[in-house]
């Protein structure tokens, strides 16, 4: 269990990082008014997260990134609060009550990587429907490159999409968002990124899953909200098609 101070530490090292792609120092988090202790404090704390796994120190740099089980926490820690639906625009419209599911998946992909800059994915019922890409130039985008140290097994995986099809569906009996972050992906070439997903469907089932894929240095606030803002909405739609 961490503490509330080292909760915040952690925070605040994961968003520094996010940010900038620099490895945090501890001066960094000292400097804040917000953390209400000294820098010999802060330095035990940063200590006592790399010993417990949350963070590690890149080659011989004397600042510290967060782990796999940093980004965890962070994510957990996200969806406890709340994510922040209210800053995040996904543009899905109610001329969708007058299109086909195709169209709508197709759309909803589409504005799912535009709003996250991500490659998003979708799966729409019945199970065995095709997967629902779009983005790929996103993720290989210059912003993302340099976070993606085996691009070419994860872009192999998503052009099988066999696999990656199988693996949303796997998380069909997910009640909330779910997040498989780099080793905990089911699917070993997806264990260099992230994948932020959703669930949509019925009061009484889900019927597919709504997500995106991207590095470990992600906006998971956003994707969080987005994930969540696409699915409620792919519900909605498809309880109008279900209801007729």
């Amino acid at each position: 269990m961490l503490s509330a101070r080292q909760e915040l530490i952690l925070r605040l090292v994961v968003d520094s990082y996010l940010r900038s792609a620099k490895p945090v120092a501890s001066r960094e988090i000292a400097e804040r008014s917000d953390v209400g202790c000294g820098a010999s404090t802060i330095r035990a704390e940063l200590a006592a997260l790399e010993a417990a796994g949350y963070l590690m120190h890149p080659h011989t740099s004397a600042g510290r990134v967060p782990t796999d089980v940093g980004y965890r926490r962070y994510v957990d820690m996200l969806v406890a609060s709340g994510a922040p639906e209210a800053a995040t625009r996904v543009e899905l419209e109610l001329s969708w009550l007058r299109r086909e599911v195709d169209d709508a998946m197709r759309e909803t992909t589409s504005a799912l990587a535009q709003v996250t800059d991500l490659m998003a994915l979708a799966t729409a019922p019945p199970l065995g429907e095709p997967l629902y890409m779009h983005g790929a130039a996103r993720l290989l985008s210059e912003e993302h490159f340099a976070d993606l140290p085996r691009i070419d097994r994860l872009m192999t995986a998503l052009e099988g999409r066999a696999d990656v099809l199988e693996m949303l569906h796997s998380a069909l009996e997910e009640r909330s968002v779910f997040c498989w972050i780099g080793d905990e992906n089911p699917q070993p070439e997806l264990r260099s990124v992230s994948v932020v997903g959703a669930n949509y469907g019925l009061s009484h089932r889900n019927l597919g899953s709504v997500g995106v894929v991207g590095p470990l240095r992600m906006d998971y606030a956003t994707a969080i909200a987005s994930v969540k803002v696409a699915a409620r909405k792919l519900s909605r739609y498809f309880e109008t098609v279900y209801g007729n």
